[in-house]
């Protein structure tokens, strides 16, 4: 029997982030050809994976020469939320070349906006989505995609965050950043990101139209929870890890005599997870990685406008706060350090997630 040829296509960090778990785990019998764009080139960068960096490939007809040249069995994909993203472009190649696709969904929202164009037709819609559990594809299919069409497989990435949980640090070298061990003072870590920002006209439209801006962004939040820890007299060390997509001189300096502030972008998330006291964040997922891995966890959303996209709150796994003097009274009454482990396995992170996924990818392309 031939070697399976498949051809993962990435180019943001939560998907890249799964396909890596499942060209991990079957890298020994599947022939995987990895193209890479954006942050995706540091996930598999950071595992040691060859990659073709894709960034300057913008053109269909391009990519689709460099698909043609591989001629894989199958195409497995992320999300690609951009209308232009390469996960997209591979996905409307691979029908074109009758080329069987999965996509992989690593979030509990936007699932049309994935794979929808500008008129609403899912006209990047891979043969098959991979979602993480029930929750998700119920939601996607209430979202509009179609039911025969999404299968849930578990999460590659928050699976592997149970399975091997101890990572050691891969951090980039020549970053200043305080040492994660041994330390006297609480570490707290911030997880930013780049969220647009509201004005109080933008935050009424909202409501009319249900769309917009969260009503707060990475820079306010950044700020309340540096004031919180001042007020309450809490000295700690702050290591702010911000977005891949986020530019590093848009984050200035915070001084503080109570708080070491330090703000990062490469660094390897496990292993800041590992030494952390507390987590907080806005509503990425990383958040959810955290909780897997027992650290005290919340979500601060001040002054949230609609709906709650936090799937680790959604899930009821973790405190959230959209006002905050309540995040100053639970901080208050906590007693760190102490961990808060799940007592069971989440569906979403069940051990097989990543077989489940190739055994999605294996059975388009028999039956094809």
């Amino acid at each position: 029997m031939p070697v399976l040829k498949v051809l993962t296509v990435s180019s943001e960090t939560g998907g890249a982030r799964n396909l890596a778990e499942v060209v991990e785990a079957f890298q020994l019998s599947v022939l995987f050809t990895n193209l890479c764009a954006k942050s995706a080139i540091n996930v598999f960068k950071e595992k040691h994976f060859p990659y073709r960096d894709i960034d300057n490939v913008h053109d269909i007809n391009d990519l689709s020469d460099l698909v043609r040249s591989i001629a894989p069995d199958a195409i497995l994909s992320g999300r690609g939320i951009e209308l232009a993203s390469p996960e997209r472009m591979a996905v409307v190649i691979a029908r074109n070349l009758k080329i069987p696709s999965v996509g992989v969904i690593d979030e509990w929202y936007d699932y049309k906006k994935n794979y929808a164009d500008k008129k609403g037709d899912l006209s990047s819609l891979p043969d098959m989505v991979c979602c993480p559990d029930e929750q998700a594809r119920s939601e996607a299919i209430e979202d509009g995609l179609p039911r025969d069409q999404i299968c849930v497989t578990g999460s590659p990435l928050f699976a592997s965050v149970l399975s091997k949980p101890n990572i050691e640090d891969n951090q980039v070298s020549g970053q200043a950043t305080p040492s994660l061990a041994n330390r006297e003072q609480l570490l707290v870590v911030f997880i930013s990101e780049v969220i647009q920002s509201s004005s109080a006209e933008e935050k009424k439209a909202y409501r009319l139209k249900g769309d917009g801006a969260p009503g707060y962004d990475e820079h306010e939040v950044r700020r309340i929870l540096l004031d919180c820890l001042e007020d309450l007299k809490i000295p700690c060390t702050v290591l702010e890890k911000i977005h891949p997509s986020g530019r590093a001189e848009s984050y200035q300096a915070l001084n503080s005599k109570v708080i070491d502030w330090h703000t990062v972008r490469e660094i390897n998330r496990r292993n800041l997870f590992k030494h952390a006291d507390l987590v907080v964040g806005m509503r990425s997922a990383a958040l959810l990685e955290a909780k897997l891995l027992g650290v005290p966890v919340i979500s601060l959303q001040p002054g949230l406008v609609g709906s709650n996209r936090c799937t680790a709150a959604r899930k009821e796994l973790i405190p959230f706060f959209s006002r905050v003097d309540s995040f100053k009274t639970w901080l208050q009454s906590q007693s760190f350090p102490y961990r808060a482990h799940l007592k069971t396995r989440p569906d979403f992170a069940c051990e097989n997630a990543a077989s489940n996924v190739m055994s999605v990818v294996r059975n388009l392309v028999i039956t094809r």
